[in-house]
């Protein structure tokens, strides 16, 4: 080890309290270090700076917020009153509003420069906002002076243990704000972009000096609570190994359907449900969940298309209570209209709910809820791969339901078939005509471990609920290939 590298240590982070943003950032921002928020108008700038200089003034920190040539305070602070992050209190106490525009304008750079370091120094700030850097630009007379009001506001911030937040308007030209780019420690890109008749909002760490981000684009939505950044999926989870698992296995609670899998699925497996609508999906799925709760397993299904009141009146017209399941907390049942809901949100809340009821056995009822909610599908594929590796890194026993094409003479056509190939265990529920009717039929089509019955059996539901008619025979025995697909 080198003298230099002895001495050397890390930065501090300072955690901006945004949710979903210091996860990106690798932690937050780094302790006396210059970042640029650069964005388009309407895309965020404003209220992020904000909501960052309230959350370090509830830490006791001061804030020192300077506008240039932007809209007034007064105005400003109309449009954030509303949000739950802004606090009347603080203002002129622990975040303060001051304008910059006269001493740019008297003294150019320099006047602005020894403006923000006499604020920061008398109010004794860790946090400094300059709103518009595109009229300090315009305010220099050559690139060289710019980048020398970076250097010095970057030597302040180091010496006074200070983090700087620069704003500004983003540029069609790929070198727009160079000289300020190459200077800043870091560089956060705030966009609005059309997704068909959508308008997504993103954000990309374009840049992070001498630090981990996660990289590339992520979601973030704009509400009452101010600004909440959605990691992707494939981004932050199922790098977790698997914890050790005992081999045993969970009934789905359908008699002969357990003894075609030979006695359950495996205790943290994922397993598919493939069927046309009207199949008994999810039937199968409030079956499962109801046998977890015989266990004394806490149960949690997560649907998009029928409320919990009509799961449970579904549930009871064909013999299967679950009321007081729901009631002891056994079984939670959680409903999420998929209307413009980014996936990254929707697993995260799915994700949270599993780790805040403790649950056990999930029940997933409709991939295709999930899929809706991804504006670019050819994730689709890494993000069901990264839900189910982490679902079993959490031990959670894992059905979810996928909807096939409605073809009577038994083909099944599968719509995301991805998703089946990173399941353990896949189940087909199928209609084959028969005498002028359509009937139910049911079979295990992949089981990666231990035997299983492959053979075709027909199902009936009825006031007992899901039944599988007919035994096995010794010749339909398969054995499943541990880590196969």
């Amino acid at each position: 080890m080198t003298e230099a590298s002895a001495s050397t240590t890390s930065i501090e982070r300072v955690p901006t309290g945004v949710a979903g943003l210091d996860a990106v950032l690798g932690g937050g921002l780094l302790r006396g270090g210059v970042f640029l928020v650069m964005g388009s108008p309407g895309a965020g700038k404003t209220v992020l700076s904000n909501q960052i200089c309230f959350v370090h003034a509830r830490d006791a920190s001061c804030a020192v917020y300077v506008t240039l040539l932007a809209e007034s305070h007064s105005r400003m602070l109309s449009h954030i009153e509303r949000m739950d992050f802004y606090e009347p209190s603080l203002v002129a106490k622990s975040v303060f509003y001051l304008s910059g525009y006269s001493a740019l304008e008297e003294k150019k750079l320099e006047g602005l420069l020894d403006l923000v370091r006499r604020e920061a120094r008398q109010r004794r700030a860790k946090l400094i906002v300059i709103d518009g850097l595109v009229t300090v630009g315009a305010a220099a007379e050559a690139e060289l002076t710019l980048k020398k009001f970076v250097h010095e506001l970057k030597a302040f911030t180091e010496m006074n243990g200070c983090i700087c937040v620069i704003t500004t308007s983003s540029t069609d030209n790929p070198s727009g704000h160079y000289p300020v780019r190459t200077m800043v420690d870091g560089l956060i890109e705030l966009r609005l972009s059309r997704v068909g008749m959508r308008t997504a909002r993103e954000l990309e760490v374009v840049k992070l000096r001498g630090s981990r981000q996660l990289m590339g684009v992520h979601l973030f939505e704009i509400s009452s609570a101010g600004i909440k950044v959605f990691p992707r999926v494939e981004a932050i989870y199922g790098r977790s190994p698997a914890r050790e698992l005992p081999r045993d296995r969970r009934r789905l609670g359908v008699e002969g359907l357990d003894r075609m899998l030979g006695g359950g699925v495996l205790a943290g497996s994922a397993t598919t449900v493939l069927g046309p609508p009207g199949s008994g999906k999810t039937l199968l799925g409030l079956e499962f969940l109801k046998e977890g709760a015989r266990q004394d397993e806490v149960g949690l299904y997560f649907g998009f298309f029928e409320t919990p009141p009509r799961l449970i009146d579904k549930a009871e017209g064909v013999g299967l209570a679950l009321r007081r399941e729901v009631r002891e907390g056994k079984v939670d049942l959680q409903w999420l209209a998929p209307l413009e809901q980014h996936a990254d949100a929707v697993i995260q809340r799915l994700l949270g709910l599993v780790e805040e009821r403790g649950a056990t056995r999930l029940v997933i009822d409709g991939i295709a809820g999930i899929a809706q909610g991804m504006l670019h599908h050819e994730r689709l594929e890494q993000v069901v791969i990264a839900l189910t590796n982490e679902l079993r890194a959490r031990a959670v026993t894992t059905l979810v339901t996928e909807e096939s094409g409605l073809e009577p003479t038994g083909g099944q056509r599968v719509p995301f078939g991805r998703f089946s190939a990173a399941a353990d265990n896949i189940i087909v529920l199928r209609y084959r005509e028969r005498l002028g009717t359509l009937r139910r039929y049911v079979s295990i089509l992949k089981m990666r471990e231990g035997r299983y019955d492959a053979s075709m059996r027909q199902f009936s539901i009825t006031e007992r609920g899901f039944t599988v008619d007919g035994g096995r025979r010794r010749t339909d025995l398969l054995r499943g290939v541990g880590g196969g697909g």
